[in-house]
């Protein structure tokens, strides 16, 4: 509806200005027309004129990295390979109003950090309108953020915010506790989830239950962000033999840098010293919320010292 290719149902959308939009991956190609057809054809649906695509032509190619491809039927493409190009041509149009819906998902790390680096340029003449379940993308490029649930407006205001009250949700999805030993049982219970300041200390408890006695010699624990990405991981090594009963396992970490947001605390407990043979593996045992002033931009924060001297040139 925001690029008008269809109408609202009630209501009224106004747009002012030249809009780019790349809203579908390969949307406005024509699959048997090469790149460099397609840039004319795409540029003019986008309101470019010829002279305009003419002169920006090799800056919209180079940007794609496509040199070698570019008299190929976009049929033949990657999805990485058409999503550069749709992306190169929506920027170089200097739109003053901008939607992108979802496309910096795809192609390589380096193409999206040189992405969001464009992104971050226009937004000094242009309006951006960005979706996304990249929550670090939509930190970096919005100012304010918009949640939406099944087609509705959850929340809206400072992207800050929102996303804190995002991340906050998903502390009511249950966690998992079943586990089993290879020989007996074995339960494991904890909190549903424990929350910390940034760069605070952490201290985990868990409760075990064994109808049999077995040796623990190794512990890990992994911290997992929400799109299934382990951030971090911890490991130690503990010779101890758990007896046929009720025990309580405590972990501290001295500090946790990751930054401000919920996270999945994965336990493994092992029988052996290399971390290979498991006792126990519980994927999401608890969630982890992190508050406080942390870098929003990075998931994580390794502490950094810095010493200036005074340079002597004897």
């Amino acid at each position: 509806m925001l690029n008008g290719l269809i109408k609202p149902d009630f209501g009224k959308i106004t747009m002012r200005g030249r809009v780019g939009a790349l809203i579908a991956l390969g949307a406005g190609f024509n699959p048997v027309l090469t790149g460099r057809e397609n840039i004319y054809v795409n540029g003019s649906v986008l309101g470019i004129s010829k002279n305009e695509l003419k002169s920006n032509f090799d800056e919209i190619v180079s940007f794609a990295e496509i040199e070698e491809f570019i008299d190929t039927p976009v049929q033949s493409y990657s999805s990485g390979m058409q999503i550069r190009l749709g992306f190169s041509i929506a920027i170089m149009a200097k739109p003053d109003v901008l939607i992108l819906d979802e496309v910096l998902a795809v192609g390589d790390a380096a193409f999206r950090a040189k992405s969001l680096e464009r992104v971050s340029r226009l937004l000094k003449d242009s309006a951006v309108i960005f979706v996304s379940h990249q929550m670090n993308q939509v930190s970096r490029i919005c100012e304010r953020a918009i949640w939406l649930e099944a087609g509705r407006i959850k929340e809206t205001g400072e992207t800050k915010q929102i996303l804190d009250l995002y991340t906050n949700s998903i502390l009511d999805m249950e966690p998992k506790k079943e586990t089993k030993k290879a020989s007996g049982l074995l339960s494991i219970s904890c909190a549903n989830s424990v929350t910390t300041q940034f760069d605070n200390p952490l201290n985990l408890e868990f409760s075990i239950t064994s109808r049999s006695s077995f040796q623990i010699k190794a512990i890990q624990v992994g911290f997992e962000n929400q799109r299934g990405e382990v951030l971090a991981q911890s490991r130690t090594r503990i010779n101890e033999k758990i007896p046929d009963s009720d025990i309580n396992l405590s972990l501290s970490f001295e500090h946790i840098n990751l930054c401000p947001g919920c996270y999945w605390i994965n336990l493994n407990l092992f029988e052996d010293e290399l971390y290979k043979y498991h006792i126990s593996m519980i994927h999401k045992a608890m969630t982890l919320q992190i508050e406080g002033e942390g870098w929003h931009g990075a998931p994580y924060t390794p502490i950094m010292k810095a010493k200036i001297e005074e340079f002597r040139n004897d």
